[in-house]
């Protein structure tokens, strides 16, 4: 009798781990045939997350369908686990390759996977006609940013900046568009924050950069961009217009210029008889004076000259080269007013606040035109 009772036992035992490999009581096993996942996008801003819990399998009526993650390739962002709840962020760009996989999802007990690629950036850059807009993910702390964009791949203290407000209110990322730009020649960015003190919080900047697209109508031995730093030309740039002005204070110029696609270029500086090639674009005037700066663009066996005359004039130590006003309130808000038109030889400005502004500070800050100079005030 209990020889019997364990013989009952043990095919009972036998029976259902058949049931469990087969998937269920008297049920067919279904293998898992793919594992879909929706992203949303397959690019992420650091500090936002890729949701991993909507990943779903096919066919809906799989035996197995729970599907879990590993990280295959962190790349360089260094992750190295899957949060409980899903929410794959990271704080560092790169790209990365995730594994979904489920347990016992195919044939014959062996696990069915999947890989998937996705990426992490620091600022996302989309091209537009004449124009580029970007967005990154809020640093704690930062009351505002400033934008900047050149086509120099350094950042000075000349370059054109676009303020973007921050703060604490902000619940996703923070974007913003700077139009005016020329198609089809190659910007750099950087994003700076600033906290409610007007400090530049330097671990924070972010560095991009993006070229507008539309259509260029130029020609094939025309400069798609030109401008000068420090300076400012006149006329503005037209690719069709070859003949320019400008008057600095400064010892060197820093020629920016961006000819059409497959057009060779060669930058001079024209004094008498003496031509002087420049391959950086960053010209030499130490002395006070007049030069000339040429610009040959060659496409197709045909050149196209740009002449850009500058006057280099004696900078009085007395005076500013540039000024900037930073106002914020305590909360974290601000605004930034930037003089635009300014002009050493002037020594009065107005900074008009929005009327709600309150508990209003205000820091002036400006660079002198020679070293050894101070600015007080």
């Amino acid at each position: 009798m209990k020889k019997l009772s364990l013989c009952l036992l043990l095919a009972v035992l036998l029976f259902d781990g058949c049931e469990d490999l087969a998937g269920g009581s008297g049920g067919e096993f279904i293998p898992v045939t793919a594992i879909l996942w929706d992203p949303g996008y397959s690019v992420r801003l650091t500090g936002d997350a890729f949701d991993l819990g909507n990943a779903v399998v096919e066919p809906h009526s799989a035996t197995n369908s729970t599907v879990l993650w590993s990280i295959k390739d962190p790349g360089s962002t260094g992750l190295t686990g899957i949060p409980e709840d899903q929410k794959l962020v990271s704080a560092t760009p790169g790209i990365l390759t995730l594994t979904a996989y489920v347990e016992r999802g195919a044939e014959n007990g062996q696990e069915f996977s999947a890989d998937f690629t996705v990426s992490f950036e620091s600022a996302h850059v989309e091209a537009g006609d004449g124009s580029l807009a970007l967005s990154w993910w809020p640093l704690a702390g930062a009351a505002f940013y400033r934008v900047y964009h050149s086509l120099a791949d350094t950042l000075s203290d000349t370059a054109a900046y676009d303020y973007v407000q921050g703060g604490g209110a902000l619940t996703g990322a923070v974007d913003t568009t700077i139009e005016g730009l020329f198609n089809g020649a190659p910007y750099y960015l950087w994003i700076v924050p600033v906290n409610a003190q007007g400090e530049i919080m330097e671990d924070g900047v972010i560095r991009a950069s993006g070229t507008p697209l539309g259509e260029t109508a130029v020609q094939p031995n025309n400069l798609l961009a030109l401008d000068i730093d420090p300076g400012t030309l006149a006329p503005p740039f037209d690719p069709e217009i070859y003949e320019y002005a400008a008057t600095i204070t400064e010892t060197r110029l820093t020629v920016l210029a961006v000819p059409a696609q497959g057009a060779q270029m060669i930058v001079k500086k024209v004094q008498g008889e003496t031509e002087t090639p420049y391959t950086t674009g960053l010209v030499d005037m130490a002395e006070p004076g007049s030069y000339t700066i040429r610009i040959t663009v060659t496409a197709a066996g045909q050149s196209r000259y740009y002449t850009l005359s500058v006057t280099r004039e004696v900078s009085s130590d007395a005076r500013l080269k540039s000024i900037n006003v930073d106002a914020g309130r305590a909360l974290g808000a601000a605004e930034l007013a930037q003089f635009s038109n300014f002009n050493g030889d002037t020594d009065s400005y107005t900074a008009e606040l929005d009327w709600w502004a309150q508990n209003v500070w205000i820091k002036i800050s400006g660079s002198v035109n020679h070293a050894g100079s101070s600015v007080q005030g």
